[in-house]
Order: C-alpha cells, then structure tokens, then sequence
C-alpha cells in the first residue's frame, strides 16, 4: 500500500495546483489555450485567458536539464502595449513582480520549479511616472 503522506509525495502539488485551477477561470476549460513560440523544444509555453483571468504558463520538459529562455509575451492579445509594465504572480511559488514590456526571461530548473504559471494581475496599474508627468 502507497503511503501518500511520505516525503517526496507529489500530494501537496497536486493540492496546489487543484486549488490553482478552480481559482482561475481560465482553467476551467480547454478551449482557449493559445501556444507561443520559444527557443527550446524541452520548454512549453502557452496562456490561457476568460473572464480578466490572464495565465501564462511555461513548463520545463527535461527532467534533467535547467532551461532558460528570453520569450515574447503577446502584450496586445491581453490588452497592453508591448512596453506597458504589467504586474503579474507567480501562483506556484507566490512571488510577485512586475514583468517590464513583452521579453521576458523565463529560467526554469527541474528540481525546483519545473513549470511556472503567471497570472496578470489587472487590479493593480503599475505607474512609475511622477505625478509632475
């Protein structure tokens, strides 16, 4: 008998990403998955948007090799120019950031974070001009 509870156990995982999916729209349907093109043919990365719910996903398929990849975002499908500062989480690792223009640099390494999902945080209007612009 399996002891789901052993370390190493993919069990937290699988929670996470469960919660993941039925928080986001999104991923609530197959639909409207949309691949973009990358350097790397060990690296997937494709989004998914419905409702304001913006995800990007990246995933690394070699299990063995870390990878690290300068990718396009496709700014106008989600609304933004392509040097518009976009705030986004990465709902993996719960890191915030601000993403600067469409290129980003994506480095994703299989014994720690083999696949990132981001998602457009579009509450937040990330301005750093001052208020004398």
């Amino acid at each position: 008998m399996r002891d789901w509870d052993a370390p190493g156990n993919i069990k937290p995982d699988i929670t996470q990403i469960n919660t993941i999916r039925r928080e986001n729209p999104a991923l609530h349907t197959w639909r409207n998955v949309r691949f973009h093109s990358v350097p790397d043919d060990d690296l997937l990365f494709y989004s998914k948007s419905a409702a304001g719910n913006t995800l990007l996903i990246a995933v690394n398929l070699d299990p063995y090799r870390t990878l690290e990849a300068t990718v396009r975002v496709p700014m106008a499908e989600f609304g933004y120019a392509d040097g518009d500062d976009v705030a986004c989480q990465e709902l993996l690792s719960g890191e915030h950031r601000v993403w600067h223009g469409a290129v980003q640099t994506l480095r994703l390494d299989p014994g720690r974070n083999p696949a990132a999902i981001f998602r457009f945080d579009t509450r937040l209007h990330v301005d750093y001009r001052s208020p004398s612009d």
